[in-house]
């Protein structure tokens, strides 16, 4: 029994790393579109801000666990780390938007690592993109323009997927 169990994790966690992968490998243009229609969409929808911040973080979370495989082993960061900043994103955006909590004075450190959360999530997959294509340790100048490209992702995203694609593919952007 605990074989099979063995096995459905390890069919599981392959699948999600095709998922991951198929992600980050999508064309721009369709990247682009799901983003900007669902932030234009998102004044008319209840929940349009958090489908599109749902959107952002899938694909900050694809291309960070993709890259990883391209990054040198004593080069990675704490992808657990990483992780779990990212599902507090969901998990706190689902809590605060879908039951409508309202603003207090308990919700500030919350709502301060929801932030810090986010920025090091920039961070991460900008640093691990910079790092997969030079192959070698970077200072934080070297990546600092590319975290602009991921913070405004619909504008940036036509600069960063063609090197995302490239160094999944094993080139050099």
């Amino acid at each position: 029994m605990n074989a099979n169990k063995l096995l459905l994790y390890i069919e599981s966690d392959i699948i999600m790393k095709k998922l991951f992968i198929y992600i980050a490998l999508l064309p721009t243009w369709i990247i682009f579109l799901i983003m900007v229609l669902f932030l234009i969409m998102s004044s008319q929808l209840p929940f349009g801000y958090t489908l599109f911040s749902f959107i952002l973080l899938s694909w900050l979370l694809s291309v960070g666990l993709s890259l990883q495989n391209k990054v040198p082993t004593e080069l990675r960061g704490p992808v657990t780390f990483f992780q779990i900043n990212i599902f507090y994103g969901f998990i706190f955006l689902f809590i605060v938007d879908f039951f409508e909590v309202e603003q207090s004075p308990f919700l500030i450190p919350f709502q301060l690592y929801g932030v810090y959360s986010f920025f090091y999530s920039l961070y991460f997959v900008s640093r691990s993109l910079v790092i997969a294509e030079e192959q070698r340790k970077v200072r934080a100048d070297r990546y600092f323009g590319t975290l602009f490209l991921f913070w405004f992702a619909p504008i940036g995203i036509w600069f960063l997927n063609p090197r995302i694609k490239s160094c999944m593919k094993g080139g050099r952007a």
